[in-house]
């Protein structure tokens, strides 16, 4: 699919090919014919490669077929449960970015299904997957391989995954030009009128996710600490784990990470804190602190604007 993009004064435009669904395959392609069978393959994204990875799993392993088994860690990009043909923004918020992915980058016509499109690709491998759900291919991919071991890593206040997912959510424009000057800009805090509107909406789709994988088999899980100012509680295991931790429990990312490839086969770790606002509230390293302050100030996200 090919898409012109046009500059907000209209004067440059630029062509984007999207070519995500040939370009995995052309690389797991070269992988099996060039390498060994594995023995296990540990698939891992982030932000929009956590829900690119979710979705192209089911291709990683019919083409490399591992002899053992998957592992798979989403970190901070989920397909959140639901019927986005349908549903409102009020029952399904992410369902107003998902019919504008589906329309604009997929040419998906919801009336005419076409087998061309990337999400009836994955219904070849997948006879459960329904897309009008796209996380069907969470529940029809741990249903046809058991053996395999999936874990999603979701911070309770992400406000960068989110911020993307509801920009066009009803009321989103207005109380986001109303924090950034008239115009449309990122959440300035994360208990800034924003920062609480994002969340609100984020628990929605979240909080119903959690709750599919509570209904599934013990080989996924999920690891939803409250966050961290560092990168606005985004993808969670870059740069470093620090803050990452479930003061419930006392786990952290690493924790959850080292039960996901746990050979003994413990059911995979589900956990959610309580507060989701604890880790918000702990103190940067030494590290973080460093690169906050020399190369990437634009990475740290205050608690309340007055911070």
């Amino acid at each position: 699919n090919t898409k012109v993009y046009t500059s907000a004064d209209g004067q440059a435009t630029r062509v984007q090919h999207y070519s995500g669904v040939q370009n995995v395959m052309a690389t797991l392609g070269w992988a099996r014919t060039n390498l060994p069978r594995p023995a296990q393959v540990f698939l891992h994204g982030q932000s929009a490669g956590s829900v690119g990875s979710d979705a192209q799993k089911v291709a990683v392993r019919t083409v490399l077929n591992p002899s053992f088994r998957q592992f798979n860690m989403h970190d901070s990009g989920s397909m959140y449960p639901g019927d986005w043909t349908t549903s409102s923004p009020q029952e399904m918020p992410s369902s107003v970015m998902y019919k504008r992915v589906a329309s604009e980058l997929f040419n998906f016509d919801a009336s005419k299904p076409d087998a061309r499109t990337p999400l009836l690709l994955v219904k070849q491998a997948l006879p459960e997957f329904n897309w009008r759900d796209f996380s069907s291919v969470r529940t029809a991919y741990a249903n046809k391989w058991p053996q395999d071991r999936t874990l999603y890593v979701q911070s309770i206040t992400d406000l960068n995954f989110s911020g993307f997912m509801y920009q066009d959510n009803p009321g989103m424009f207005e109380i986001s030009a109303a924090e950034n000057g008239g115009k449309a800009g990122s959440a300035r805090a994360f208990l800034s009128p924003q920062g609480r509107f994002t969340t609100d909406l984020h628990l929605r789709d979240l909080g119903r996710m959690l709750a599919q994988i509570d209904g599934m088999g013990p080989n996924t899980g999920y690891f939803s600490p409250s966050g961290r100012t560092l990168n606005a509680s985004h993808c969670l295991t870059v740069i470093n784990y620090e803050n990452t931790t479930n003061p419930d429990t006392g786990r952290d990312v690493v924790s959850a990470l080292r039960n996901l490839v746990d050979l003994s086969s413990p059911p995979v770790l589900r956990e959610r804190a309580s507060d989701p606002y604890w880790g918000l509230y702990q103190p940067l390293g030494p590290v973080n602190r460093s690169l906050l302050s020399l190369l990437m100030p634009d990475m740290f996200t205050p608690v309340s604007q007055s911070n």
